[in-house]
């Protein structure tokens, strides 16, 4: 890719918007320069990666992978890569685990730990949400519920390891996830996009929840919800103006949808932000006492 901006010293053209440590988990939300070059490099922590908003590839030897939402990415600690921004820049939720955390997980295969893999589907998508939740609302319960949630994260990588052998989604499954990524707010029937890839409804239906773990509308859903989230912590539109650039008929499906998936309503997860930003260090510091 030409005309890339490569990180100097003093320079890294990336900044943590957010950064707290729970025990032996640490979560971080990171804002990246659109077309930013980092060379190879490694890092000292294994971790789990999302891509809230825009896209990045990840070299490993002659391995990249394309990192966009909604999917989630294991990065092992000490292997080079190089990443590429993409042209939108990115903004990213990273989750890096302690040595001692991951020493502890025996039932893990030990060659999925090291080595670069990516997963994805409903409930990782659904993890993500919620840790975004932990890391703008800590209280004494959140490094419980981080530790639970990593495990959930490891869980997904784990089963979708023991399953690399089933065969790959074919690609008219992948063009209609794709259809269903572009298009969230404002998404055809299920019979409108079968017809769209060249398949029955029916065959659709049951290929997508096998191959994704969740059916086409509870995808769309989560879909939205994270949307939603993003707008929520990064603008400051009204929240019937959010409901409406997310897909959902009103305020009130907006308000409905979210609170089950997220376990709060929007307007408590906005009015949450400011103030949690301004004592979040102290907040963190006095949960990780209360939890040793």
């Amino acid at each position: 890719m030409s005309n890339r901006t490569t990180i100097g010293e003093g320079d890294p053209g990336w900044r943590d918007v957010r950064r707290c440590r729970f025990g032996a988990v640490t979560l971080r939300e990171t804002r990246y320069a659109p077309r930013l070059r980092m060379p190879r490099h490694s890092h000292p922590l294994s971790g789990f990666g999302f891509v809230l908003s825009g896209s990045y590839d990840e070299t490993y030897g002659q391995v990249t992978f394309g990192c966009s939402r909604p999917a989630m990415k294991f990065r092992p600690a000490g292997e080079p890569h190089v990443t590429e921004i993409g042209d939108d820049g990115a903004y990213c939720l990273t989750v890096d685990l302690e040595p001692s955390w991951l020493d502890r997980l025996a039932q893990a295969p030990h060659s999925l730990l090291n080595r670069p893999a990516s997963t994805g589907g409903a409930r990782v998508s659904s993890v993500c949400a919620r840790l975004r939740m932990e890391l703008a609302n800590p209280d004494e319960l959140t490094a419980l519920s981080i530790e639970s949630l990593a495990m959930s994260l490891l869980a997904e990588l784990v089963a979708a390891h023991r399953e690399s052998g089933a065969p790959r989604p074919p690609r008219w499954l992948r063009e209609a996830r794709a259809l269903l990524q572009e298009g969230f707010a404002r998404p055809t029937g299920l019979s409108a996009l079968a017809s769209s890839v060249g398949v029955h409804p029916v065959h659709l239906a049951a290929a997508f929840r096998r191959h994704f773990g969740a059916s086409v509308g509870e995808y769309v859903r989560l879909l939205r919800v994270d949307r939603a989230c993003a707008l929520l912590t990064c603008g400051e539109l009204p929240l019937a103006e959010v409901a409406l650039a997310t897909g959902f008929s009103s305020q009130s499906h907006l308000t409905r949808t979210f609170k089950r998936l997220i376990g709060e309503t929007p307007a408590r997860y906005r009015r949450s932000l400011p103030s949690r930003r301004a004592n979040s260090l102290s907040r963190v510091e006095d949960a990780r006492t209360r939890t040793r």
